[in-house]
Parts: C-alpha cells; sequence; structure tokens
C-alpha cells in the first residue's frame, strides 16, 4: 500500500511538471506589446545617457525586461517567430507599443512642466490597436 502511494505522488509530480518542460511560451499581444514599449524605452534611455551605453549590454536590459513580466528570452524570441507568421497580429502589437511609448513621454513631459510632446512618430503609428 506505501509502495503504491509512493509512486502515485511520483506520478502526479511528473504530471505537474510536465508543463514546465514544454519549452518557450508564446507571450500574449497585450504583454508582448507592453515587453516591446518597456526595450523600446529601455533604448531610450541608454541613447540619452551615452556614458552607461558602453558599459551596458543591451540583452542585460532586456532580460530585466522579460523577466519583469515573468518570460524569458526565449519565450520572447519564440514570441516574434510565432507573431511574425501573421503580419496583421505583430502590426497591432507594434502600434500597441508604441502608443504606450507615447503615453509614457507625455506622462514625463506633463511631469517636467512641458505643454506638448514632439515626437519623430508617424501618423499612422499614432492609431489605436485593438489590442489590451
Amino acid at each position: 500500500m506505501k509502495r503504491k502511494r509512493t509512486y502515485l505522488l511520483l506520478a502526479l509530480f511528473i504530471i505537474c511538471m510536465a508543463p514546465a518542460c514544454d519549452g518557450p511560451r508564446v507571450i500574449p499581444k497585450g504583454k508582448m506589446a507592453r515587453i516591446y514599449a518597456d526595450m523600446a524605452l529601455a533604448d531610450i534611455w541608454l541613447q540619452e545617457n551615452s556614458q552607461e551605453q558602453a558599459l551596458a549590454d543591451k540583452s542585460v536590459f532586456y532580460e530585466a525586461v522579460f523577466s519583469r513580466y515573468g518570460y524569458t528570452a526565449d519565450d520572447f524570441r519564440h514570441s516574434v517567430d510565432h507573431y511574425m507568421r501573421n503580419p496583421q497580429k505583430i502590426s497591432l502589437i507594434l502600434d500597441k507599443s508604441m502608443e504606450l511609448v507615447t503615453k509614457f513621454q507625455k506622462r514625463q513631459l506633463k511631469l517636467q512642466g512641458a505643454d506638448s510632446l514632439q515626437t519623430e512618430v508617424p501618423l499612422e503609428m499614432d492609431r489605436k490597436p485593438g489590442i489590451r
């Protein structure tokens, strides 16, 4: 009886751990847009802090972004591959991420007392996609 219980517990443990061994996951569209936005903001920060750029490895910055959302670089690469198969989906994701970056920049300028945001964002990138 004790031996059956041990095998049963071992089988349950293996079944519970199986999803963790599936490999990289596809990141949902909304989170993917936020990750892209955070990556863009990290790039902007590095450009504005050129003395740090020489010391920084972008992959370290990006790993921190992925980790913040509970994903890995492998998950991100797998997701990019997945979404690139459907140009409309990747377009919506990138549009949403641009919208998020613009909103962040506007908030920052408002906090700094600026009245308007001068961006180099093309007008077509300013539309609101259906990703939430």
